[in-house]
């Protein structure tokens, strides 16, 4: 399956969920505004912004433990990618900001669609 394909259905499985209705308009966060919140932000770095890091490794747990729920739910038939039970935050970090670094092209893409794909291309299953 093509990575535009995989990231169009990521993003399609999350943007037909439950509509809110509210005056306000919802979005999805982009991949770009998860780079800003991702990007030269490792604690230890200088002007490492602890916040940001958060927010960042927040939102890539996010992903892996939805993806979880939807395999263990059996809602997924094959899952999108195999992480260790031991891996670490920090490696989620990485393996996002490495394969976004060579494409950005795709950062006005939906960030769930990109980093189910970074976790695809570090993690591939078996």
């Amino acid at each position: 399956m093509q990575l535009t394909t995989i990231v169009f259905l990521v993003t399609a499985l999350v943007l037909t969920g439950p509509r809110v209705e509210s005056e306000e308009l919802l979005s999805a966060l982009s991949g770009e505004q998860l780079l800003v919140r991702c990007y030269q932000t490792r604690p230890g770095e200088m002007r490492a912004d602890l916040t940001k890091y958060n927010m960042c490794v927040s939102y890539l747990l996010g992903v892996v433990d939805f993806h979880n729920v939807l395999v263990k739910s059996n809602m997924l038939e094959v899952p999108y990618f195999c992480t260790a039970r031991d891996t670490a935050s920090k490696q989620l970090h990485q393996a996002f900001l490495n394969y976004i670094s060579d494409r950005s092209e795709l950062l006005e893409m939906p960030a769930i669609g990109l980093v189910v794909a970074s976790f695809m291309n570090k993690w591939p299953c078996p």
